[in-house]
């Protein structure tokens, strides 16, 4: 949300929200979500910072799938009109946000109607912990699993269809993304379709009107579960764990690749 950049929820503290200030290196915490969530998707829009989904973890107040915290008043409302989700994320475009799920879908939200457009996933496949972002005028899903699958889904709200994008190199499911500019940077994330398991250390970026992602560097530590996000040029991965199917080794490091210009 501007300049900043805000975590929720999570294993190790399943009702916090915290506000990372990229300038000041620095954290602040905020007042707690209303209840505990772990794989919850979270999205900025309209002075507001939602979260959708997820697990039910740390008690607290359970009764909506989805909840508003308003920025100038600090306080919580419920957004029931919202439905559940797990392990996907969501992205912001043009003033609305789209919600993925597990099979591809995408729940478009407009939070000023507080009306909700289901869109279907054309392919139906698995795309269990995948990404969500909002690039050039579309909205993307990236990977994801079970199995872990390299496809691209690109929805276009201006034609209102579905069309592949350019698969990544390295498939992987509960990974980091993030847009910066005309790039998408994706980092860590697990591979369970494999034996044995491993955590993905490698990163990719794609520029926009590439027909292939390109290789960035590795992540200093592997992790998966992991958060993703970006201030200008500057892409931050954010905490998650380092033993695949699990949240052992979980760590609250902050990784950041700066992009050229």
């Amino acid at each position: 949300d501007g300049n900043v950049l805000y975590a929720l929820g999570g294993f190790g503290t399943p009702r916090s929200l915290r506000r990372f200030d990229p300038v000041a290196n620095a954290w602040a915490s905020l007042p707690d979500m209303p209840g505990g969530r772990d794989h919850l998707a979270a999205f900025a829009i309209d002075g507001g910072i939602y979260m959708v989904g997820g697990a039910e973890n740390g008690g607290g107040d359970q009764t909506s799938a989805a909840y508003r915290y308003d920025l100038a008043t600090q306080t919580w409302a419920a957004r029931p009109e919202i439905a559940s989700m797990y392990a996907s994320h969501a992205a912001v475009l043009h003033g609305q946000a789209y919600i993925g799920d597990g099979e591809g879908n995408l729940q478009q939200y407009d939070p000023h109607t507080r009306r909700v457009r289901q869109i279907r996933s054309v392919d139906q496949i698995s795309r269990d912990h995948s990404q969500v972002v909002a690039f050039l005028d579309e909205i993307w899903v990236i990977s994801g699993r079970i199995p872990e699958t390299p496809r691209v889904s690109i929805w276009d709200p201006a034609s209102g269809s579905w069309r592949a994008g350019p698969q990544v190199g390295r498939a992987r499911g509960g990974f980091a993304a993030a847009v910066s500019g005309a790039r998408i940077v994706i980092a860590g994330g697990e591979v369970l379709e494999s034996n044995p398991t491993f955590v993905e250390p490698s990163s990719e970026i794609y520029n926009a009107g590439a027909t292939l992602w390109q290789a960035g560097p590795d992540l200093p530590v592997p992790v998966h579960g992991v958060a993703g996000g970006a201030v200008g040029n500057r892409v931050f991965v954010i905490s998650g764990a380092t033993r695949a199917g699990f949240t052992t080794g979980a760590t609250g490091r902050v990784f950041e690749l700066t992009l050229p210009p």
